[in-house]
This record gives C-alpha cells, sequence and structure tokens, in this order.
C-alpha cells in the first residue's frame, strides 16, 4: 500500500508539471546527461529501500535510452540465423513493441527438440550441457557492458546517459541492472554476445534463452570441457558463476525426459493454467482459501467437469511445491465423482 501511495504521488507530480499537458514535449525538453534517477522507494513509513520497481520517469528514459540505441546493439549480437540466442531480438514496431515475438521461449524449446528428436535429429549428439547463470541480472558487472555499449553504437550520449544511469541506480555497486524491466534483456543480451561469440570461434555448439544454456555434444568427456569453457569466459569476462544445482551433463535420453515439452505436457500446462484462471476469476489468490465446488458458477462447474482432473493432479504431485488450493480442490472432486483412481494416486505418491 505504502509503495502504491508513492507511486500515485509521483503520477500526480507529472500532471503538476508545466508541461503537464504534453508529457511528451516535457520528456524531450530534458537534458538526459543530467537526469537524476531515483531508485529508492518507501519500505515502511519511515524507511526506503533500493527496488527494481522503478520510478515511472526512470523507467521511460531508461526504456528510451535503450530503445533508441536497440538496433545497434542487434547488429553487434550474433545473427538470429546463427541459432545461438532465442531472446530479446530487438525488432519493434509502431505498436510499442520492442522484440521479436516469434523467437522466445518456445522456439528455443522447438530448436533444441529439433537437435535431440529421437527421428531427425544429430545422433552424434548424446550429451546435453544444461547450465544456468547465478544470479544474472544482479550480479551483471558493469564496466564490461559499458564498454559493449561504447563498442556497438556512434550514439556516445546515449551510452554514456546509461552508463551514468545505471551507475546512480546502484550507488557505489559497479554491478546489476534492473531486473524485470523491458530494456534491461537487450542489455542483458549485449553482456553476453561475447560469450556467444567466445563458444562459437571454439566449435561448440550450443544455443541459450538469456542465462540458460544447453551445449550439444558427443561425448561425456567433450561436454565436460565445453562445460568448463563456459566458465572460464563467464567468471573471467564478467566474474559470472554458474548454479551448481541447475547445472548438469545429461544424456540425450534424460534430457528429452526431463527437459523438452512433449504433447502431454503441453496439454497438463495448459489444463493447470486454465483451471488457476478460473480460480482466479472469482477471487481465490489465496493459498489457504478452502474451494467448494458447489460455489461455483455452473458455467464453470462444467467447464472443470471437462477437465482431465487425474492429469493435472498427477503434475501436481510431481511439483515440489504444489499449489495447495488446486491440489485440495481435485481431490475433493474426484472423491465427489466417485473416480477411484485418486486413492491409489495419492498412495503412490507417499
Amino acid at each position: 500500500m505504502v509503495i502504491q501511495i508513492y507511486f500515485q504521488y509521483r503520477l500526480n507530480k507529472i500532471k503538476e508539471l508545466p508541461d503537464g499537458n504534453n508529457f511528451k514535449e516535457y520528456l524531450l525538453s530534458q537534458d538526459v546527461l543530467n537526469w537524476t534517477v531515483r531508485s529508492l522507494t518507501p519500505k515502511h513509513k519511515y524507511g526506503f529501500r533500493l527496488s527494481t520497481l522503478l520510478d515511472p520517469l526512470d523507467t521511460i528514459i531508461y526504456t528510451a535510452l535503450v530503445y533508441e540505441i536497440g538496433e545497434d546493439i542487434e547488429a553487434r549480437r550474433v545473427p538470429i540465423e546463427k541459432d545461438v540466442s532465442f531472446s530479446y531480438r530487438f525488432n519493434p514496431n509502431d505498436d510499442g513493441r520492442m522484440y521479436d515475438p516469434e523467437i522466445n521461449y518456445s522456439k528455443f524449446l522447438d530448436y533444441c527438440t529439433s537437435k535431440v528428436n529421437l527421428f531427425t535429429g544429430d545422433e552424434s549428439i548424446q550429451y546435453v550441457v544444461v547450465a544456468d547463470i547465478a544470479d544474472f541480472y544482479p550480479r551483471i558487472y558493469l564496466h564490461p557492458l559499458e564498454n559493449a555499449l561504447s563498442s556497438c553504437t556512434i550514439k556516445n550520449n546515449h551510452a554514456f546517459a546509461l552508463k551514468k544511469i545505471l551507475n546512480s541506480w546502484n550507488l557505489s555497486i559497479s554491478y546489476g541492472i534492473p531486473v524485470g524491466q523491458s530494456a534491461s534483456g537487450l542489455l542483458a543480451e549485449l553482456t553476453l554476445n561475447d560469450i556467444d561469440e567466445g563458444l562459437l570461434s571454439e566449435g561448440v555448439d550450443f544455443c541459450r534463452y538469456v542465462d540458460d544454456f544447453r551445449i550439444f555434444c558427443n561425448t561425456k568427456k567433450e561436454a565436460y570441457e565445453h562445460l568448463a569453457l563456459l566458465a572460464t569466459m563467464l567468471f573471467g569476462n564478467h566474474g559470472l558463476t554458474l548454479q551448481q544445482h541447475k547445472t548438469k551433463i545429461l544424456s540425450v535420453e534424460q534430457f528429452r525426459e526431463n527437459y523438452l515439452r512433449t504433447e502431454k505436457t503441453i496439454e497438463v500446462d495448459s489444463l493447470y493454467q486454465r483451471f488457476s484462471d478460473i480460480l482466479n476469476e472469482i477471487g481465490l489468490e489465496d493459498p489457504y482459501t478452502r474451494i467448494s465446488y458447489d460455489m461455483l458458477p455452473e458455467s464453470l462447474q462444467s467447464e472443470i467437469d471437462s477437465m482431465n482432473l487425474e492429469a493435472i493432479l498427477i503434475e501436481q504431485l510431481e511439483l515440489e511445491d504444489i499449489d495447495t488450493r488446486i491440489v485440495g480442490f481435485v481431490l475433493k472432486r474426484m472423491a465427489q465423482l466417485q473416480n477411484s483412481k485418486v486413492l491409489d494416486l495419492v498412495l503412490s505418491w507417499y
């Protein structure tokens, strides 16, 4: 509530500006090189903390600066045709979209699937390295990013303004870019471009989505060597490390089973998402709220009865953090329907 009041205050101040009737003109009249960012947000009545939930004005300035050099950054990156990076490909349109909607996580999964497809994939690929950078956005070292910005564009004032803004947000700390900001995605991609180029130059067969790497290898020895190369490059160039619990060398069979989406998992994901949407539609966001089938509107009752409740329950029981609202509801509804499989499922889970 305090944060909401703060942001409403900031937006009200914008309306009170002399050029409040033409907000675009107000921003255009500002000296961006002397723009002072506001990185503190209220924590309680008299306290503040650093936050990624940026001030509205800062968000606009930050996004605009990245947007105006977006083409230069994209031109510096490994081309889309190389099938290396499937995240934040700069391709704006007149509606305000910044990134290509066709290059996304789903495309990343499709490419990984094609690489290890049982029938049409590369038969020489026997192992896959799965690696994830630890605390990527908060740990991005600003000096390499600033150098990359300066070298990829001739718009020196944009690069300088971004450098100043990022340093202002981080105060005396020389690392970290805002998490969750659309503009940060492109800066993160620029940061990792030297890693992409380095791995390609060493003949590594890989792809990634943001900080999530997949390396395709012929032998386990090669997989370990390529993993060591990636770890060395990340630390040497950027001081970044890999998450130990998320970094693995898997056989192709293990990779297919654990990391690739099948028609069945897509169906279950869709069912779970729709089920969650139904509960949210009737205002049941609280995980401790007890849900009664009889309290639902008749139209939603019919939709739920048409779902594969057994598949939803199985999927939930396989997760480390189950959604207690949904599991409780599904168990009760399956019992009402006298579905005898529910007991076997629960007992096998234990």
